[in-house]
């Protein structure tokens, strides 16, 4: 099987962008710690009758490039600071290289919702989707013994499935792992969207506070003893390779 597994040396590596930019940022090999900026936000609402067109793009985004033209994976556990009404952390993926503001983009993980914890996402592309759950366990480092919450994107053409996992701490998640709960799917991704193999998408990890005065803050980790946000190449319908880790 024709195969290519790209390694990253760590949250600290030269491979990562922040943009938009970020109030604060802290990185080790093994994790990374983001501030948002106050009032910031990654949502897409599209022009429709009775409603103008809301399109928000200013969450701190910390991303790697992946390849447009491949299938891929990406995954990392998260927990963060939520405090604030639509507070979010998220693994994120955008369809291309840019900001997002015309792009295809996904992003999956926690947000506060009515003063509760929720997990979900939002699916944009020239409509907008957005879902949400009572999340099962709590992650915010506010509270007592928070759990880590694992998410999982993975990407086959242009299918696009989302999993999750909780923990009290992260480990290195299998892809047989019984604890995996897929709870999204989508279908024809990105498929409108002339591509090439010069295509470059970003996939990292996301958080803003639409309503946070301080920023929202989130930490995101690596799975123990493995590459940090897993991202695997693979040739459309075939199975992936494990990451390898330097370390």
């Amino acid at each position: 099987m024709a195969t290519t597994t790209i390694i990253y040396q760590g949250f600290d590596s030269d491979s990562f962008r922040l943009s938009p930019p970020a109030t604060s940022i802290h990185t080790t090999p093994n994790t990374v710690t983001i501030q948002a900026l106050p009032k910031s936000d990654y949502w897409r609402n599209p022009a429709s009758p009775g409603e103008e067109a809301d399109n928000r793009h200013t969450g701190a985004f910390y991303a790697v490039p992946v390849d447009g033209d491949k299938s891929f994976e990406a995954g990392v556990w998260i927990q963060g600071k939520w405090a604030a009404q639509y507070d979010q952390g998220c693994l994120m993926v955008v369809a291309d290289d840019s900001d997002g503001k015309d792009s295809s983009w996904i992003k999956t993980g926690v947000e506060v919702d009515d003063g509760k914890e929720w997990i979900g996402g939002v699916v944009a592309s020239h409509w907008s989707d957005w879902s949400i759950a009572p999340a099962p366990k709590n992650t915010s480092q506010l509270s007592e013994d928070p759990y880590w919450l694992f998410i999982r994107i993975v990407r086959r053409g242009p299918t696009v499935q989302v999993f999750r996992l909780y923990s009290r701490e992260p480990f290195k998640v299998e892809d047989s792992s019984p604890d995996l709960v897929m709870i999204r799917e989508v279908k024809g991704f990105d498929h409108h969207a002339a591509a090439s193999s010069h295509d470059q998408w970003r996939v990292g990890v996301m958080v803003c506070g639409p309503k946070s005065e301080v920023g929202s803050t989130c930490k995101a980790a690596e799975a123990t003893g493995h590459s940090v946000i897993e991202v695997v190449y693979s040739t459309v319908g075939e199975v992936n390779v494990e990451v390898q880790s330097d370390k």
